[in-house]
C-alpha cells in the first residue's frame, strides 16, 4: 500500500435537501376529519465522479484505456431535482383513506448513467 487517499466513484463530496410540508385541516366532525397535505423536496447532489480516459492510448490502441494513476479524479455535473405532492385523507375511528398525486422530477434533469467516449459507451 502506498498510504495515499484516493477517491471512490461514491464520493460526492456534497449532497443537499430542503423538505417542505403543511397539512390543512378541512372538515371535521366527531367521526371523519378530512386533511389535505402539500410537501415539495428539493435535492442537488454532487456529479459521480469517474476514471479519465488516455485519448492518445485509446486512438494507438483501437479501444478505450483509462488513466489508472488519476482514477476517480474527474467528476461529473451537478444534478438538481424538484418534486411536488399533494395528498387527501380521510380518517375515521377505525380507518384511513389517502389519495396521492406525487410529481417526481419536476424539472426533468437526468443525471448520467454512462460514460460517452467517442461514440462508445461504457457502462
Amino acid at each position: 500500500m502506498d498510504r495515499i487517499k484516493r477517491n471512490t466513484m461514491f464520493n460526492g463530496n456534497h449532497a443537499s435537501n430542503f423538505l417542505l410540508v403543511k397539512e390543512f385541516s378541512l372538515r371535521s366532525d366527531r367521526e371523519i376529519h378530512k386533511i389535505i397535505g402539500l410537501n415539495a423536496k428539493t435535492l442537488l447532489l454532487c456529479g459521480r465522479r469517474y476514471i479519465p480516459v488516455d485519448l492518445k492510448a485509446s486512438n494507438t490502441q483501437g479501444e478505450v484505456v483509462y488513466q489508472e494513476e488519476a482514477a476517480f479524479s474527474k467528476r461529473g455535473d451537478d444534478v438538481f431535482f424538484i418534486n411536488l405532492g399533494v395528498t387527501y385523507r380521510i380518517e375515521r375511528k377505525k380507518t384511513s383513506q389517502e389519495l396521492k398525486l406525487d410529481i417526481q422530477n419536476l424539472t426533468n434533469h437526468a443525471a448520467p448513467k454512462h460514460l460517452i467516449i467517442e461514440g462508445q459507451v461504457r457502462k
